[in-house]
């Protein structure tokens, strides 16, 4: 199996037909013949931490159990490693419109919304640079868990993706990109983006270009969703009131029967070199506001040491969970929890001017 990229994207080439879900006739991840039902004895605990237990299936995905038995509820997550990062040229917004198709489910599990809400749950789903995650949340009881972790596995590999409903759904993509350009701090936090990186995918809107998202087809959809929404490049979350034993032994029973791909394959990603100094970006919100912004942007490499005295705002606080990022992450986690460099950024608005946002941004974290 090859991986070989072009205009209209990427993916492995399978051996025998060659669809033409891509312009140049390439394909998305192929998959191997179906796999037999697992057992919970080859599931493989990894390590535990603070509560939290890490296992990995044989097909390669990965799991983390919390139980809490503090609340009524369980959550199942599902993250999904692919994002805005990985969509290809004339692809923006590919990963985001991709979200909002699986909410219309699969043959047997259609109108995800509404199955959860009969069970009195509710859900939602996001879309971020390297990563897509979807999670519902149920009550403790009755088969809930049992079901939730049915449906992930159903939309994993046999959503629906019908053209019929991404033309419906165009209208809500839509929505949201216009909600964006009506936000003066969403376009200052793009153009600050774009200019940081330059070249680079993170650079770019996550909900995509108009032009792109009104022109995508189902088959594209559909390509990009085989190449990426597969098991050894998702990780299983489940939190709340279940019991471990149990949970593990319907994760076997639905995620475990999928089949791992014949071989890994991933589009070719434009590596950005971390930046060793800081850069400085002051933008002006749209004339259309009445405030005005201004925003400051570190590299890694340069993160600002702050007074003693001002060192806690909200923004960067240490909580348990970043404790756990951390632990969970190192020795060099920012390679492993962002798939390229990331960025260190500080906004403040004035209803002035830039530079009086300046100057309030001084005075905050610099005092004399």
């Amino acid at each position: 199996m090859a991986c070989a990229a072009a205009l209209g994207g990427a993916g492995c080439a399978p051996a025998k037909k060659k669809p033409t879900s891509w312009p140049d006739g390439s394909s998305g991840g192929a998959a191997a013949a179906p796999a037999k039902p697992i057992a919970v004895t080859d599931i493989v605990k990894v390590r535990s931490f603070e509560g939290i237990d890490e296992y990995v299936l044989p097909n390669g995905m990965k799991v983390l159990l919390f139980p809490d038995d503090s609340v009524e509820n369980v959550t199942v997550n599902i993250t999904y490693f692919v994002g805005s990062l990985h969509e290809g040229y004339g692809e923006t917004g590919m990963a985001h419109l991709l979200e909002h198709m699986l909410f219309k489910g699969t043959k047997d599990n259609r109108e995800v919304l509404s199955l959860v809400q009969k069970r009195g749950g509710w859900l939602n789903g996001t879309t971020w640079n390297d990563r897509t995650n979807y999670y519902e949340t149920l009550p403790a009881k009755d088969d809930n868990l049992a079901w939730a972790l049915g449906m992930e596995a159903d939309r994993m590999r046999n959503a629906t993706i019908l053209q019929s409903d991404l033309d419906t759904e165009f209208s809500v993509v839509r929505s949201e990109f216009e909600m964006g350009e009506n936000n003066p701090s969403a376009i200052l936090s793009e153009r600050m983006t774009s200019t940081a990186y330059l070249w680079h995918n993170y650079g770019k809107s996550t909900i995509g270009a108009k032009s792109d998202i009104e022109k995508v087809k189902s088959d594209r959809l559909r390509a990009f969703y085989d190449t990426y929404y597969q098991p050894d490049n998702a990780m299983l979350m489940v939190s709340g009131k279940f019991d471990g034993k149990e949970a593990l032994t319907h994760i076997a029973a639905t995620f475990g029967s999928i089949p791992a791909r014949r071989a890994p394959c991933r589009r070719p990603i434009r590596r950005s070199p971390c930046k060793t100094a800081s850069g400085t970006w002051c933008c002006a919100a749209p004339a259309t506001s009445r405030s005005r912004a201004c925003s400051i942007m570190w590299w890694p490499a340069r993160i600002p040491t702050l007074p003693r005295s001002r060192r806690s705002p909200a923004c960067l606080r240490v909580s348990r969970a970043g404790a756990f990022i951390r632990r969970w992450c190192r020795p060099s986690w920012p390679a492993r929890c962002r798939q390229a460099p990331g960025a260190f950024a500080i906004r403040r608005s004035s209803a002035s001017s830039p530079r009086r946002a300046w100057q309030l941004m001084a005075q905050r974290f610099w005092p004399r």
